[in-house]
């Protein structure tokens, strides 16, 4: 199984992790000095996919791979005083570790059936392995790249008929 989405602005769907759009500012050409903003959407991209498999009648194996990736969308703020002017946006350079650039995750389920009865439900035992690595778009000197992390999760699981 499996599916994939890409969009302009719909980042707020890949698990909200992601920005739907930006706010830039845009010189207003009727009075010299005042700015207008304009929105400016960030483009996201994302995939889920797997297998389940039972292996017996009491065991299914299951993996999930996903993958999410968040376009940059920054610009010069023309409204600031500064000689330099700053990026806002996002992605941008100075920008938070939260702008994630891309975010991957991959899952593998055992799925242990002890009973199973269709008058009376059944028993199951889910225990599940994931490994999540996480790319932001700005690195300050010194920081880590990336960040990874590994996760367990157990579930004693009765489904009711």
């Amino acid at each position: 199984m499996g599916n994939a989405f890409y969009s302009y602005g719909g980042g707020r769907y890949l698990f909200g992790l992601g920005p739907q759009a930006v706010i830039r500012p845009v010189a207003s050409t009727i009075v010299p000095g005042t700015f207008d903003i304009n929105t400016s959407l960030v483009h996201a991209g994302g995939t889920v996919m797997g297998f389940e498999a039972p292996v017996s009648n009491s065991i299914t194996l299951a993996g999930y791979y996903g993958g999410a990736y968040f376009q940059r969308n920054t610009f010069p703020d023309i409204t600031s005083p500064l000689l330099v002017k700053p990026f806002i946006g996002f992605g941008g350079r100075n920008s938070p570790n939260t702008a994630n650039r891309a975010l991957q995750e991959g899952t593998f389920d055992w799925i242990q059936t002890f009973f199973k009865n269709l008058q009376y439900g059944s028993l199951q035992l889910i225990m599940q392995y994931s490994y999540l690595t996480r790319a932001p778009w700005f690195v300050p000197v010194g920081a880590p790249k990336n960040a990874h992390l590994s996760m367990s999760y157990v579930n004693l699981r009765y489904v009711l008929p």
